[in-house]
């Protein structure tokens, strides 16, 4: 690889998080379980619970946005949207293009969805770095909805949310290190979401094991080819299915480069837990508060590290590791910015934790109930829009259910809760295809505020 090649990663970040959470030890009070298992066991608090009205694309609609306005991007620069999502909301329609048009995208643009998991979004970070090359800007958006049957083993660790990454030649947040690529890829069962279920299956052991087969064979590829060791990175990152995984991945590595077996009764833990302390821990307070975010969980990692450690992360090297279920596992290093003005007050997460909403678990339940209700065809003729005074009060769009088999999205401000129509009226000589693109290309709208 030339040496003059330009260098590519992330020039901008942020992250959508869903306004109301639930408690884990509101979960474990339903369910008559120690919320020491959930607290200590996974390593959890709470969890994001989206709206009903909230979705897969609502989600990464807010985060790109947010992007665009806070990091003030020309729209019309983005040549390339990849969306990595495992939670798309259609088999065809990918989620980049009502993305696209919801955040007012030009028209000379790439727009598609990878899925591999949670690895789906990473996948996208590397192409789009190799758009990037080339003088040219990406946005990489992960957004997804983990879902697992009530009362399961996988339901403590459910979240919500969505990371949007603006990729470009000027990495001001994150330097890819893309001189090497260190990628395991075995094809496995251990995690799955069959097209005729709601929820996801997982085989937890089986899943943790791969997780760990493949974080080894990547790290040793990494570290052969590089020469780099973990003593050369202020902060190593995981995939974090659940935050508690990151110490199990913290002890596998040492293990490679030790030859110790941290398991034996005999070992030492202490040196090893500060390690952790010191290099993983830093990264992991958000996932403790909003759960497993699928494609955007690594991410969400990136972002929790600049925003609690501003200043004394810039510069610095870091490991990331991520995990899509499958399975395919890929080690990626890199070299913070040095600047953190470029991305302080920007992201975005400290401020939606700070403001969400509790709910209790009758609530919850009946979120899920409703989100389901508004996934069928005549769900929006229905009005079938739940719990009118607990709607997001700061969202930037409303999924509002489906109207002759299309999904219909409006912008959050033209709702208006307790009425048996949304405030936005369509036009019905208009066709349903052509709403977010005039609306969002500033011409006259396909409807009518009463």
């Amino acid at each position: 690889m030339s040496s003059t090649r330009p260098s590519a990663g992330i020039e901008a970040i942020t992250v959508h998080v869903p306004e109301h959470y639930l408690t884990l030890d509101a979960l474990a009070a339903e369910h008559g379980v120690d919320p020491a298992k959930f607290h200590s066991g996974l390593g959890c608090r709470s969890m994001a619970v989206p709206h009903p009205t909230q979705d897969t694309v609502t989600m990464a609609v807010a985060a790109v946005r947010d992007l665009i306005d806070r990091y003030n991007v020309d729209p019309e620069e983005i040549g390339l949207l990849i969306c990595g999502t495992e939670t798309g909301v259609d088999s065809s329609k990918p989620v980049s293009s009502y993305v696209h048009g919801l955040a007012g995208l030009g028209p000379q643009c790439r727009t598609f969805d990878i899925k591999h998991a949670c690895y789906g979004a990473t996948a996208g970070l590397m192409m789009a770095c190799s758009w990037a090359h080339k003088g040219r800007k990406a946005i990489v958006v992960a957004s997804d909805v983990s879902r697992y049957q009530p009362g399961s083993p996988g339901e403590p660790t459910q979240g919500a949310g969505a990371v949007a990454m603006l990729v470009s030649d000027r990495p001001q947040v994150l330097r890819i290190h893309d001189s090497f690529e260190a990628v395991h890829t075995l094809s496995v069962n251990d995690f799955w979401r069959p097209t005729y279920s709601p929820t996801a299956v997982v085989d937890g052991r089986y899943s943790v094991a791969c997780y760990l087969s493949g974080l080894r064979s990547s790290w040793r590829e990494m570290c052969e080819m590089t020469g780099r060791c973990r003593d050369d990175f202020a902060y190593m990152l995981y995939h974090l299915p659940f935050p508690r995984m990151s110490w199990k991945a913290h002890t596998a590595i040492a293990e490679v480069e030790t030859g110790i077996d941290l398991a034996s009764p005999s070992s030492d833990l202490e040196p090893e837990k500060l390690v952790y302390t010191q290099k993983v821990e830093p990264a992991l307070w958000a996932a403790q508060e909003i759960g497993n975010i699928y494609t955007g969980s690594l991410w969400l990692g990136l972002a929790a590290l600049l925003e609690g450690e501003p200043t004394s992360s810039a510069g610095k090297l870091v490991s990331l590791y991520s995990y899509g279920s499958g399975s395919c596992s890929e080690l990626i290093t890199g070299a913070i910015g040095d600047d953190p003005t470029a991305w302080h007050g920007r992201i975005g997460l400290g401020a939606a934790l700070t403001t969400r909403t509790q709910i209790d678990h009758d609530l919850y339940l009946e979120f899920r109930k409703m989100e389901l209700a508004l996934k069928q065809n005549g769900s929006y003729a229905r009005s079938e829009i739940p719990l009118e005074k607990r709607l997001p009060s700061h969202a930037s769009t409303l999924y509002l259910g489906v109207k002759d088999h299309r999904r219909v999205y409006r912008p959050g401000a033209d709702w208006q809760p307790g009425t048996d129509q949304p405030r936005v009226q369509i036009r019905e000589d208009e066709p349903p295809e052509a709403w977010c693109d005039m609306w969002m290309l500033g011409q006259e709208p396909p409807w009518k505020v009463q």
